[in-house]
């Protein structure tokens, strides 16, 4: 090179840097011919050679499923010896182990030298049950939830290095890892504590149970891998403020808060707004901070029973469609008329009657109707047709009446007698893990079908937001990489740790 210059290392081959857009220069492998190496383990005596041996290495680079490599991650080796030796990948997501023994110890087979097994404790990448055993990730704790991920990679030595992409989990064993994290722990409708994501350990700290906002809040944290930027005041926000304001910082009255807008899609064309509905792609629909206490009105709720049999539980042909439309995951907000002021609801379902008696109460004097049981007056509600005149008035009617916005929880749909996500299957079913209750401690967490849970609340109204798919290995959805937290699509999934 002119002038006497040295040729660049490797680490200067990126010479014109522009600050905050060169990615990190990537380090060259190894060559080949220096995978083997001599290692002296105990130097010569007067009475004894050098012992030298023959060592190998072996260098491996973690990437997502986007082909990013994942910087700071734990990755622990198991040698033949059975020793845990314990890393991190370094800026370009590359970790490297040396002094391999190229010849297995005594009793040790030949392949346990040449193709050593690594695991990523921190990093969710499957779910099992039973659990995988004591070979995994479970790093010697008691009932650990790592336990049941037994994802172990083998590397093959004598070679520059080795990728591992991160592909392997499921939208469905991402969700039983959360489903189990509770019901395995007997979650009930309460205030959790703890109730956190720590940075520190890089897993979700989560105790004694969650109410209804707080525990679709933890879902969609973990869904989406919010990780450090996590927010825990889900408890005391509207379920509307979680969908409805972006990922960036907010703050509702004293409350600072982020949003999921960017990672949900809303379900629409089945039911009505009570104000201007909002466009997820256009910011100037967004509801705004200063009005947040009104966002539910951006809503659009669903009144179920149009697209259900009350009898049965069954969806009707429109309901099909419904859950059609609806993801293997979503999340929903309730509006229902509640218990303090179903009173007054059944004596406008009863003058409603009175009034339209040759129709609707055929046969039925004004004494029959005043006798008329509870049960059978909001049968007769589940039945209205909106399209029907004389039936929408009552509809209008009892609106007015609805609690919106109070409650909040999981919508699963899977398939028929709660199998795994099946969301090609004619055979389709809706499910809920909701945190349900109306005092704390309430009842325990559960898995259950949404005609026997939810389906029959009066006059229920459903708001539901579709999470969008995320990519392999349950990373955030591929559409998300400019979301306004600034919420990295490559944080890799995490575990719960329970209390």
């Amino acid at each position: 090179m002119a002038g006497g210059e040295k040729p660049p290392s490797w680490d200067q081959r990126d010479e014109r840097k522009v600050p905050g857009k060169n990615p990190a220069p990537v380090k060259p492998p190894l060559a080949p011919e220096e995978a083997l190496r001599l290692r002296l383990v105990a130097p010569a005596t007067d009475k004894t050679f050098n012992l030298i041996v023959l060592t190998t290495w072996f260098e491996l680079r973690l990437l997502s499923a986007r082909g990013k490599p994942l910087v700071g991650e734990t990755c622990q080796l198991f040698d033949p010896s059975g020793k845990i030796v314990e890393k991190k990948t370094d800026g370009d997501g590359v970790v490297r182990f040396d002094g391999l023994p190229l010849l297995p110890p005594a009793n040790v087979d030949w392949l346990d030298c040449s193709h050593p097994a690594v695991v990523f404790p921190d990093i969710l990448e499957e779910w099992a049950d039973p659990p995988a055993g004591e070979f995994g990730k479970n790093c010697g704790e008691r009932d650990d939830h790592r336990k049941h991920d037994g994802m172990v990679h083998f590397v093959p030595t004598m070679e520059a290095r080795t990728e591992v992409t991160l592909t392997n989990l499921t939208e469905e064993q991402k969700l039983q890892h959360f489903i189990h994290a509770y019901t395995d722990n007997k979650a009930r409708y309460d205030t959790a504590s703890p109730k956190v994501y720590s940075e520190k350990d890089q897993r979700w700290n989560w105790g004694k149970g969650a109410v209804c906002n707080q525990h679709v809040n933890f879902f969609l944290g973990y869904w989406f891998n919010y990780g450090k930027d996590f927010t825990t005041a889900g408890s005391a926000t509207a379920m509307c403020y979680l969908p409805l304001f972006s990922s960036a910082m907010h703050k509702f009255g004293s409350i600072k808060h982020r949003g999921y807008l960017e990672f949900l899609s809303p379900i629409t064309g089945h039911g009505a707004t009570l104000g201007s509905s909002y466009d997820p792609d256009d910011e100037t629909t967004w509801p705004q901070e200063k009005a947040a206490n009104k966002a539910y009105k951006c809503i659009e709720y669903i009144r179920v029973a149009r697209y259900f049999d009350f009898d049965s539980g069954e969806p009707t042909e429109t309901g099909k469609q419904l859950i059609d439309a609806l993801g293997p995951v979503n999340v929903y907000s309730v509006g229902d008329i509640k218990s303090k002021d179903v009173p007054a609801a059944e004596r406008e379902i009863r003058a409603w009657l009175k009034k339209n008696k040759a129709t609707k109460a055929t046969g039925k004097s004004d004494k029959d109707i005043d006798k008329m049981k509870s049960g059978a007056l909001w049968h007769l509600v589940f039945d209205l047709d909106d399209d029907d005149a004389t039936d929408n008035r009552l509809v209008r009617t009892l609106r007015a009446k609805v609690n919106w916005d109070h409650h909040a929880g999981i919508l699963l749909v899977r398939a028929k007698g709660g199998g795994p996500l099946t969301p090609t299957t004619k055979e389709k079913e809706l499910w809920t893990f909701s945190a349900d209750g109306a005092k704390t401690p309430g009842p325990v967490i559960a898995l259950k079908t949404f005609a026997s849970a939810d389906l029959y609340r009066k006059l229920l109204h459903l708001g539901i937001w579709r999470c969008k798919t995320l990519a392999p290995g349950g990373f955030a959805p591929t559409d998300t990489s400019d979301n306004k937290g600034s919420i990295s699509p490559e944080n890799p999934p995490r575990f719960l740790r329970w209390g």
